[in-house]
């Protein structure tokens, strides 16, 4: 096995990087509830511990269906001259707009779709949580410069 200090540094990196994009799914996924269901909290939630499922259900899904959006959109604004926090929220309201039309289209759910006439009200806080978790993604890896 490979310990030498560069390869131990880009193992560090890594799961700097995993960790952060946890973080990030758990962020988007609040701004999205906080969005679209705590307006009328007592009538949605019976207990804090409800709350907490449908919040850790959310950022699993986030988590799953917004990998491969968001490893593209990183990968993308890394080689650009854009800079990197900028890059990462607007990446990460790219991902909010794709991930629900992947998951759509993968999970059969046509709801998600942008042809029908309430796609707007569907993606718009999907978007608005993206770029918060994007924000959050630069955040946890401590705002780096590039």
């Amino acid at each position: 096995m490979n310990r030498s200090p560069a390869a131990v540094e880009i193992w560090k990196r890594r799961l700097r990087a995993a960790a952060a994009y946890v973080i990030a799914c758990l962020a988007a996924s609040g701004v999205w509830i906080a969005i679209n269901i705590l307006p009328p909290w007592e009538t949605v939630f019976s207990g804090q511990r409800e709350f907490l499922q449908v919040w850790l259900g959310i950022a699993v899904y986030a988590f799953g269906f917004a990998a491969l959006p968001t490893m593209l959109a990183v990968t993308l604004f890394k080689k650009t001259a854009f800079p990197r926090g900028l890059g990462d929220v607007i990446g990460g309201a790219l991902v909010g707009l794709c991930a629900p039309t992947l998951a759509s289209v993968l999970l059969g759910y046509p709801f998600l779709v942008w042809t029908q006439d309430n796609a707007l009200a569907w993606h718009a806080p999907i978007i608005v949580a993206g770029a918060a978790g994007g924000l959050c993604y630069w955040l946890s890896l401590g705002m780096p410069k590039r």
